[in-house]
């Protein structure tokens, strides 16, 4: 999608700011590209563990699948669910 293009456009201009990190990795677990979205999770997670309050809540505004298989998944990569 036209959005993944911007999205890690912003990530190589501001590639330590996890909000543009964090919207390219949303949207390639959106669209079924789940394993290469992981890296970028964990480095968000490592840069703000805060990140992590907010993915549960996307499916609920239509921003993210409701798998929670996925979210659960994800949210592990955070360091306080370890």
């Amino acid at each position: 999608p036209a959005a993944l293009t911007e999205y890690t456009r912003a990530m190589e201009l501001y590639p330590d700011n996890p909000e543009m990190i964090f919207w390219p990795a949303v949207t390639m677990a959106s669209i079924g590209r789940v394993e290469e979205s992981l890296p970028l999770f964990k480095k968000v997670f490592a840069l703000d563990p805060n990140w992590a309050i907010l993915l549960p809540r996307l499916p609920q505004v239509g921003q993210f699948p409701k798998d929670e298989k996925l979210i659960q998944k994800i949210l592990a990569l955070a360091p306080h669910q370890k």
